[in-house]
């Protein structure tokens, strides 16, 4: 013959119940204890039952309680990586900034020598130009006194000089700044590609970060969830407790049963769809914690605790 489900249990004890409270009623006592009496079974699997789907409730409960801890944990973890990146993120871009600055001045100052290299150099033309042409004078008109003119030749090789003397300083100008907006250039590549992977980093935190709080948002679910079926087990249980005492007891004991019947109707908490506390009756927690137990446990992983609400 094959056991009885939990949700026929229950049926046949809330039936039983309500057919009972209804003989005795109408003055058919024998009939009613009998009735009684014949659902001491099902009472009592129901009992052990409610307690042990308690127990593995309170189990679970424990195992989401710890991995909210953890999970919280992690968040906090990653949120202080987070800063800490920012923070080097930050130092990288005010670095940064401050080459890029820098740069931009050298390049100005390459310019400006640059130019003033251009400017030279045709002033020196100029002055070559001066120069030959009054050295030709000087040797096309050798024989007319002209100390004057070698005078202004020398002049100009003077100022030739001069000029030449700035356009070598200027060159050695450009290449010192050349030499510095090179490695500017290369220390601001350096400091980009550094800051690539910082920012990389902190978006892989960011999304790290969403990830546990989604974790921790389904954990609480399932905590309250968890919770939520162990006042469910715990007010269930209590009624097979005290309906077992009275089954198995004396003529008066067996009588208080009865009254047990009216209790069915009495308003609770039941869970929905939603895995949320809701208005019901006891006959509703009643039949609802049986359908869980004909169903296959979610079992997150093996822990054991007392479901402390059924001692």
């Amino acid at each position: 013959m094959t056991e009885a489900n939990f949700t026929t249990r229950a049926l046949r004890v809330v039936n039983g119940l309500e057919q009972a409270a209804l003989l005795d009623r109408q003055g058919n006592d024998d009939e009613a204890d009998t009735l009684l009496q014949g659902l001491r079974e099902d009472v009592g699997a129901l009992q052990t039952k409610a307690r042990a789907m308690c127990n593995d409730a309170a189990s679970q409960e424990l195992i989401a309680q710890r991995g909210l801890r953890q999970t919280l944990n992690a968040i906090a973890e990653t949120r202080s990586a987070e800063e800490k990146a920012q923070y080097s993120i930050d130092k990288l871009q005010a670095a940064e900034d401050g080459d890029e600055a820098a740069l931009d001045e050298a390049v100005k100052q390459g310019t400006s020598y640059l130019d003033k290299m251009v400017d030279l150099q045709a002033q020196i033309n100029e002055l070559s130009r001066q120069i030959r042409e009054n050295a030709q004078r000087v040797k096309d008109y050798w024989w007319v006194p002209g100390y004057g003119l070698y005078a202004a030749i020398q002049s100009l090789q003077d100022l030739l000089g001069g000029k030449e003397g700035d356009l070598e300083s200027a060159i050695r100008g450009y290449q010192e700044i050349g030499r510095e907006v090179s490695e500017l250039t290369q220390d601001t590549d350096r400091l980009k590609e550094r800051l690539v992977g910082l920012k990389r980093q902190l978006a892989d935190l960011h999304v790290s970060e969403d990830e546990l709080k989604a974790q921790e948002a389904a954990l609480e679910q399932q905590q309250k969830s968890l919770a939520v079926a162990i006042v469910t087990a715990s007010t269930v249980g209590s009624f097979y407790d005290e309906l077992g005492v009275s089954l198995r007891g004396t003529k008066d004991e067996l009588d208080s049963a009865y009254g047990m019947a009216d209790r069915l109707a009495d308003s609770v908490e039941i869970i929905g769809a939603d895995g949320r506390l809701h208005p019901g009756t006891l006959k509703d927690a009643l039949t609802y914690l049986a359908d869980q137990a004909d169903r296959p446990p979610i079992i997150l992983q093996s822990e054991y605790a007392e479901c402390t609400a059924l001692e």
